[in-house]
C-alpha cells in the first residue's frame, strides 16, 4: 500500500516538474524579477505539498541585500528555502546538467559554481558580491556536502567573503526534517554520498505516513488517534516509535549485526547519527553496548 502511493505522489512530482519547466520556458521571460520570485514561491510549496512537507518557519528571513548560510541535508533544502522565501543559491555545477532540473535551478536564479576549483571560487564571490550590491537574496551551503541534519559539518567560509567584500549581512539559517507522527529528526529525506536524485526522493516519498493518513485509514480524527494510543500504551506515539526503534537496535547488536548496517536498516543517514541517537537513548555507544553483552554471555556460560 505504501508503494501505491509513493508511486501515486512519484508521478504528480513528475507532472509538477513539467509544469515547472514549461513555466520556465515560456511565462518566465514576460515576468518582471518580482513575479519570478513569487512564482518559483508558489512553485516551490507546491511541490512539498505533493511530497508530504509542510515547512514551519521560525523567525524571519531577511529583506536583501542578505546572504543566508544554511546547513545542508537534502536536494529538498533549496525548495523549503524557496517556499519560506525566494533566494537566489549558490549550487554545483553538475546540476545545471541534470535534465529538466537544470532549467529549473537556472530559472530560479542559481549561480553555479565548479567544486574544488579556487579560480571559479573567486569568480562566484565576485558574482555574489554584485548580487548583493543590487540588494538581493542569496543562499549558500558553507558545509560544501550534505550531513544528516543533527551534527553541522566543517564550513567552507569562502564564498562567505562575497557578504564582506559588499558590506551585507549574514542569516544563519538552521534546517531540520521532522517525522510529524513522532516529533523526532527525520532522516528519510537526507542525500547520503552515494545516493542518486531518484532513489532519495523514492526514500522520501516512502517514508511512514503521516498521523493525518494513519487518522484517515483507520477512520477517525487524529486528536482521537493520538488519545487512544497514549490510553493503550500509556506513552505518546512518538515516544513509542522511538523506543522502538532503539529496542530493535539493541536485539541486532545482541545477534551480531554490523552498526552501519543497523543505521541502514533503522533509516539513519549514517553510522554516525545512528551512534548519537542510540548514545542518547541509552548512555552508552552501540560498540560498548554490544561488548557488554558479550561479556555478560560469558559470565553465564
Amino acid at each position: 500500500m505504501r508503494s501505491l502511493r509513493a508511486i501515486a505522489k512519484f508521478l504528480r512530482v513528475i507532472a509538477w516538474v513539467l509544469r515547472g519547466y514549461w513555466m520556465v520556458r515560456t511565462t518566465f521571460p514576460k515576468f518582471s524579477d518580482e513575479q519570478q520570485a513569487r512564482a518559483v514561491e508558489v512553485w516551490a510549496r507546491g511541490m512539498l505539498a505533493i511530497i508530504g512537507i509542510e515547512v514551519r518557519v521560525k523567525g524571519h528571513p531577511a529583506q536583501g541585500p542578505v546572504l543566508m548560510a544554511a546547513n545542508h541535508i537534502s536536494w529538498l533544502d533549496i525548495l523549503v528555502m524557496h517556499a519560506a522565501c525566494h533566494c537566489r543559491f549558490v549550487a554545483k555545477s553538475e546540476i545545471r546538467s541534470w535534465p529538466l532540473v537544470g532549467v529549473l535551478t537556472t530559472g530560479g536564479g542559481s549561480l553555479y559554481i565548479e567544486r574544488g576549483s579556487r579560480n571559479d571560487a573567486m569568480r562566484v564571490v565576485h558574482q555574489m558580491a554584485e548580487a548583493l550590491h543590487k540588494g538581493q537574496v542569496l543562499a549558500a551551503f558553507p558545509e560544501g556536502r550534505t550531513g544528516d541534519g543533527i551534527t553541522l559539518l566543517p564550513f567552507h567560509a569562502n564564498l562567505l567573503q562575497a557578504a564582506i567584500s559588499a558590506d551585507a549581512p549574514i542569516q544563519p539559517v538552521a534546517l531540520q526534517f521532522i517525522d510529524a507522527s513522532t516529533q523526532n529528526v527525520s532522516l528519510a529525506p537526507c542525500y547520503r554520498d552515494d545516493d542518486t536524485l531518484i532513489s532519495s526522493l523514492w526514500r522520501t516519498l516512502c517514508a511512514p505516513p503521516l498521523l493525518e493518513d494513519l487518522a484517515l485509514l483507520c477512520g477517525i480524527s487524529v486528536r482521537h488517534l493520538t488519545r487512544g494510543f497514549r490510553g493503550s500504551r500509556g506513552c505518546s506515539i512518538g515516544t513509542y516509535i522511538a523506543n522502538r526503534r532503539i529496542e530493535i537496535a539493541k536485539q541486532l547488536l545482541g545477534e551480531g549485526e554490523t552498526v552501519d548496517r543497523i543505521a541502514y536498516r533503522m533509516g539513519f543517514a549514517s553510522r554516525s547519527s545512528f551512534s548519537h541517537a542510540f548514545c542518547r537513548a541509552t548512555g552508552v555507544a552501540p560498540r560498548q553496548f554490544r561488548q557488554s553483552q558479550q561479556a555478560a554471555g560469558r559470565r553465564k556460560h
